[in-house]
Order: structure tokens, then C-alpha cells, then sequence
């Protein structure tokens, strides 16, 4: 196991209603071999017992049985779990209840479309791995957000980050990157529509594109 979160039951400690476990992640990488993260509950629910906020990272597990990221509702009575995934690489299943898990950016190894929040969609990145994003983004960057348009996410993206195409694109300006980033075009075309794009390119690239 990676990390446990240990949801403890209130009436064991004498505190009643007050015992929430946290977990945020940030980044960096955690990995186990059965669980990654693992939200295990103790009998006794108080109305929330834990929550659980990813932003980046990797979360990984190697048990095809179990999760990266799982909650044992099935195990336990009900979890009174909130998990919000908004960006990270997440290598394994997520095991939970729909109404637990709240999934708005990423890049998943599994197919996660249960738990996309509304007006969030699942996307094939075309490498064997999935995205979530916003409904009609053009691009993502991988682990994090989609972008409507892609000077969005030339605009957001960091050193050593990568940008994946998700449709066609036509750009009107020519995007500036100053930063070394990869640009995957997953199949996808970027088309100049007037005299600007055509005579001095799509992309002016002043560093390691």
C-alpha cells in the first residue's frame, strides 16, 4: 500500500462527528503494490469521513484486482467519501462509488468516464491512455486540463510538460513558446487561416518545441 487514509470511527475515540481524514497530493509519485491510495473505513460513519484532493503527481498500483486509487465501499458501509482528481497520472483503476469520486482533468491508465463531473468527458489520447477534460477542448495538457483553444494551452503549459492534440485545429495567430515542452499531434492537424499564419508560421518557437 502506498497510503492508507484510515477513516476511524468517532464513537471509538470519544469524538464524534470530528474525525476526517485529508489527503492532498500535489505531486511527486506514490506507489503500491495492492493499493495505491487506499481509503479504508472503520465502522461507526460519521455524515463525512475523509477527503481526498489530487492536483498532480503519479498515483500507481500493480494489482490489476485493486486500485490505484481505491475506497472499499464494498467491503465497508458507505464511505461519506469526496475525491477530486483535477490533474495527475493516475496508473491503475479507481474503485469507488460514483457519487465519491469527481474526476475534471488528468490522464488515466483505465477508462474513468463513471466518474467525469458534468460537462467533463473522457477522451482516447491515442497512446492507450485516457483524458479528462472539459466538453470541447481542442487540447490537454497531459496530467492536467484541457484547453479550448491551443494558445490556452501553450499559455498554461510548463517546462518538460507535453501538449496533446484532441481535434483539428485552425489558428488565426501564430502561437509563441519559449518553453521546452513536447507537442503530440495524436494524428491531429494544426492549419493556418490568413496571411499571418502562412508567411511566418503556426508556432514561433524560441526554445525546445
Amino acid at each position: 500500500i502506498g497510503v492508507r487514509m484510515r477513516m476511524e470511527n468517532p464513537a471509538a475515540n470519544g469524538n464524534p462527528g470530528n474525525d476526517i481524514s485529508y489527503m492532498f497530493v500535489y505531486g511527486g509519485y506514490i506507489y503500491g503494490q495492492s493499493r495505491g491510495v487506499w481509503g479504508q473505513k472503520c465502522t461507526g460513519a460519521n455524515e463525512k469521513q475523509g477527503e481526498l484532493v489530487v492536483t498532480g503527481g503519479t498515483i500507481e498500483n500493480s494489482d490489476a484486482n485493486r486500485g490505484a486509487i481505491q475506497f472499499d465501499t464494498d467491503t465497508y458501509e458507505a464511505q461519506n467519501v469526496e475525491a477530486t482528481i483535477s490533474g495527475a497520472f493516475i496508473k491503475g483503476k479507481i474503485i469507488a462509488g460514483t457519487d465519491e469520486m469527481s474526476i475534471t482533468g488528468g490522464t488515466f491508465t483505465e477508462n474513468v468516464s463513471d466518474f467525469c463531473a458534468e460537462g467533463y468527458e473522457l477522451v482516447e489520447t491515442g497512446d492507450g491512455t485516457y483524458g479528462v477534460v472539459e466538453e470541447g477542448s481542442v487540447a490537454q495538457i497531459v496530467g492536467g486540463q484541457g484547453y479550448a483553444t491551443l494558445a490556452g494551452a501553450f499559455g498554461a503549459v510548463e517546462n518538460g510538460e507535453t501538449i496533446i492534440m484532441l481535434a483539428n485545429v485552425d489558428v488565426a495567430v501564430s502561437l509563441n513558446n519559449a518553453k521546452n515542452i513536447t507537442l503530440d499531434l495524436n494524428g491531429k492537424t494544426i492549419a493556418g487561416t490568413d496571411n499571418t499564419t502562412s508567411n511566418f508560421g503556426l508556432i514561433h518557437n524560441t526554445a525546445e518545441l
